[in-house]
């Protein structure tokens, strides 16, 4: 059996960062991970080949300047250097078969009407469609900021509390306002993959994970591990499930959280073989997929890449490659390098969820868990690594 001080389930974003709070207050860190890549939705797809050194986001792709536990992260692993601006190119809509401008889906006499409204309505006990239809008005809520909030989660999200996708933070003006790193987001998970007190293990299947009242064993392949602290930073039916051995009330609330998955489609073009102009994100209305993420934000001089969000099981991937090359104007046999990812997944929130953490919370305290991820605090990528400093602080830091 190996000891450690903290074990640590999941390697995404939640977990490496947490890891790094651990090993900096001292500790000694396993972090454990499913699949054979740490990082989970921090993940720049690195190609080969004729097109070597590029790259682009498969999931999360951009980080602010009012992620302010995440830019100290930065500073912790020297990571400020790598930091590169994104180039401002124009977002737009997909509708009716035709790329079009951001304005032309919306009615600015509507928003006229309606944006004074703002200084009355409350976000706290709100859903986002219910917030935003009144603010912006129910039309242009319908014909843009509906997907556009929908493409942001990929996933419905007018059933969404309204106070869970956008929140208002200080910024570090010091900072670029809007960035992302030489070699992409997953410089930076990749650099908490591999700082000193951290040790970790992919590919790994965990099949036990108890409590003993003085000590935890987690089963993974076979091999047992033995801490004084852990945490899971996986989604909340996989945390469901490892919990309910040792915590099962915790594990009742924890399985309320529905969760939501993407497909995502990713790929690299030369230049000259598509005439689109540059973007940063195409929106989709009514159609099979949510948006376009573009790493024209990270001008290349040979290579664009894109990765579509698909809506799950509507598509199979003939299907999908067909739409992408009908949406873009290319052929198939100059996509290079497709690559799929499937296991994109964000919690689906729904109105009274800060019950359901509030009572999660209620049960942890005292114990030596720590519960991470991004349905505790919210969605972003701030949000995840927030929840990871404070659980630290409450169990790990202060031992």
């Amino acid at each position: 059996m190996k000891n450690y001080d903290v074990i640590i389930v999941g390697a995404g974003v939640s977990g490496l960062t947490l890891a790094h709070y651990c090993a900096k207050a001292g500790q000694q860190v396993l972090v454990l991970e499913k699949t054979n890549r740490a990082g989970g939705c921090f993940h720049s797809h690195r190609f080969e080949g004729a097109a070597d050194g590029f790259w682009i986001e498969m999931g999360a792709h951009a980080c602010y300047n009012s992620y302010g536990d995440l830019i100290g992260v930065l500073e912790d692993n020297n990571l400020m250097g790598t930091i590169t601006p994104r180039a401002k190119v124009p977002m737009k809509f997909y509708v009716g078969g035709k790329i079009e401008s951001l304005m032309s889906q919306i009615s600015l006499i509507e928003m006229a009407f309606s944006v004074p409204k703002m200084f009355s309505a409350k976000k706290e006990g709100t859903s986002v469609e219910d917030y935003y239809s009144t603010i912006i008005g129910k039309n242009n809520y319908k014909n843009a900021f509906g997907p556009m909030f929908d493409a942001v989660i990929s996933q419905t999200a007018a059933g969404f509390p309204a106070d869970s996708i956008f929140k208002k933070r200080p910024r570090n003006k010091s900072v670029l306002g809007n960035f992302t790193f030489s070699k992409g987001l997953s410089t930076v998970t990749d650099a908490l993959a591999g700082r000193g007190g951290v040790a970790l293990l992919t590919g790994q299947e965990v099949t036990e994970f108890s409590y003993d009242g003085s000590s935890f064993k987690v089963v993974a392949n076979g091999e047992t591990y033995e801490s004084k602290y852990a945490s899971l930073a996986v989604p909340p039916p996989a945390a469901a499930k490892l919990l309910q051995a040792s915590f099962p009330d915790i594990a009742s609330e924890v399985s309320k959280v529905r969760v939501g998955c993407v497909e995502s489609v990713g790929f690299a073009i030369k230049k000259d073989k598509i005439a689109v102009s540059p973007f940063a994100f195409i929106i989709a209305i009514n159609e099979a997929f949510y948006s376009i993420v573009s790493r024209d934000t990270v001008p290349h001089d040979d290579y664009r890449g894109f990765a579509f969000h698909f809506k799950p099981g509507q598509l199979n991937r003939q299907q999908k490659i067909e739409k992408i090359t009908s949406v873009l104007g290319i052929k198939q046999e100059d996509m290079e390098q497709v690559v799929a990812k499937d296991d994109n997944c964000v919690p689906s929130l729904v109105l009274g969820h800060e019950k359901v953490l509030a009572a999660i919370d209620a049960k942890l305290a005292g114990k030596p868990l720590m519960m991470a991820g991004n349905f505790y605090s919210g969605v972003a990528i701030e949000d995840c690594v927030s929840r990871s400093k404070t659980e630290c602080e409450r169990v790990a830091a202060k031992k």
